[in-house]
């Protein structure tokens, strides 16, 4: 072969060699060969999920006066015995027009408290747009329910949190001129109204509530700590109708209510009397009900167990339901989630000071852990597991020295390696 031919093949050959090497780093750079995910502070509960039953003191509110029925409070009023419930017009009129004057006193209270809304309370947009969306679910639940009675109240209160976020952000809502002119027509209203009903008294103190259901005696409110499983499954699958009279009403008139539910055996252990949960009903309210568990009750060890939760928190919200799904929430767990792909077994070994000979000797022990990208290299770091689900775990922010064989662990905003072959400690991986 000639000295030009030598020449040609060998610049032939680097050429070669050059454009393999670009399109290799290439491939890399389009198709790594790992996958990684950044490591990030979680917080999660350790949850039962259980259908409930609401048992609270409840009274009916009934009157035998003739007319038209206007009540005069609002769902969770507080209201004291002999305080006013509601007022009986002689004719249906008078009743209409005196509900049309308290309609606008509440429009005008609203607006009058958003024209003075002050941008300093401690509010976010974001939060007002999880009232606002919690607000419309309510809204559809009432139409999906046919209870257009209570349409009404959910639309003005969504109305009302949609200014009050373009309030938060900064936007200027100009409604004197509103609020002068519904005093005007409130004050012609008034003109025409018989200044002269009947009273309706509460023969107790309690939460005012607009209309019953159908349960309010359903189960003895005074008995609920001795609620067996069988009473709260027939609770569950009573189908009562709701008094379909358009009068009724009722007071809640004990501040302790309860949620009463079944669990299975194993469920149960998890539990004790006098302990202390949270409650999350995702169809009611995204906040956590403080609670305590009052009673525990079984027929034997092995049998379903009915768990009674003490509540003292009212609002309209909690005062509205009656059979819905809850989430017990036995544990709360905060720390790093890590993808259980992710997750390794290797021997390591470290040397340490014997105690009685004070001479120094090896130990080696299998630990679990996660193989870290860092710059190109694949470094393993020890994990501390608090907390298992199917597909992740949560592992301790800053372990206990004791608790680690090594002496790192992962870190927040670490990129941990999820899939890659055969990883090893110091590996180049990219």
């Amino acid at each position: 072969m000639s000295r030009k031919a030598i020449k040609k093949f060998t610049c032939l050959f680097l050429a070669a060699i050059a454009v393999f090497y670009v399109l290799y780093h290439i491939y890399i750079l389009l198709f790594p060969n790992i996958k990684t995910d950044t490591a990030y502070i979680a917080q999660v509960f350790d949850a039962i999920d259980a259908q409930a039953y609401i048992v609270r003191s409840e009274m009916e509110i009934s009157t035998d006066a003739n007319g038209y029925v206007n009540f005069t409070l609002n769902d969770a009023d507080k209201v004291e015995k002999n305080g006013v419930i509601a007022q009986v017009y002689a004719t249906e009129k008078q009743g209409l027009l005196s509900k049309k004057a308290e309609k606008l006193k509440n429009e005008i209270k609203r607006l009058e408290s958003l024209n003075s809304f002050s941008v300093a309370l401690s509010t976010t947009p974001s939060a007002m747009e999880q009232q606002a969306y919690l607000e419309l679910g309510y809204l559809l639940r009432n139409i999906n329910d046919d209870a257009f009675d209570e349409m009404p109240k959910r639309k003005d209160k969504l109305l009302y949190l949609l200014n009050e976020r373009q309030l938060v952000t900064g936007q200027t809502l100009n409604l004197s001129d509103k609020i002068a002119r519904l005093k005007e027509e409130l004050t012609e209203l008034e003109a025409n109204m018989d200044n002269s009903p009947i009273s309706v008294l509460a023969e107790e103190s309690g939460y005012f509530v607009g209309k019953t259901d159908g349960y309010e005696s359903a189960f003895d409110y005074a008995n609920v700590k001795k609620i067996t499983s069988k009473q709260v499954d027939a609770l569950l699958e009573n189908t009562m109708e709701a008094n379909e009279n358009k009068n009724a009403a009722k007071l809640v008139t004990d501040a302790n209510w309860y949620v009463v539910c079944n669990l299975k055996k194993d469920e149960a252990l998890l539990l004790s009397v006098d302990q202390y949960v949270t409650l999350t009903m995702p169809l009611v309210s995204s906040n956590k009900l403080d609670a305590k568990i009052v009673a525990i009750n079984q027929t034997d060890k092995g049998s379903v167990a009915a768990v009674v939760f003490q509540c003292d928190y009212i609002d309209e919200n909690v005062l509205s339901i009656r059979k819905e799904p809850i989430k017990i929430n036995v544990a709360e767990y905060r720390g790093l989630s890590i993808n259980k792909n992710a997750i390794h077994e290797k021997m390591l070994t470290r040397t340490v000071i014997d105690d009685e000979t004070g001479k120094e000797k090896v130990e080696e022990k299998l630990v679990k852990g996660v193989y870290v990208l860092s710059g190109k290299q694949a470094i393993f770091k020890e994990i501390d597991i608090i907390f298992s689900a199917s597909d992740y775990v949560i592992c301790s922010i800053n372990p206990e020295e004791s608790r680690l064989f090594s002496e790192g662990t992962v870190k927040e905003y670490d990129e941990v390696i999820v899939k890659g072959k055969k990883l090893f400690d110091g590996k180049f991986v990219r």
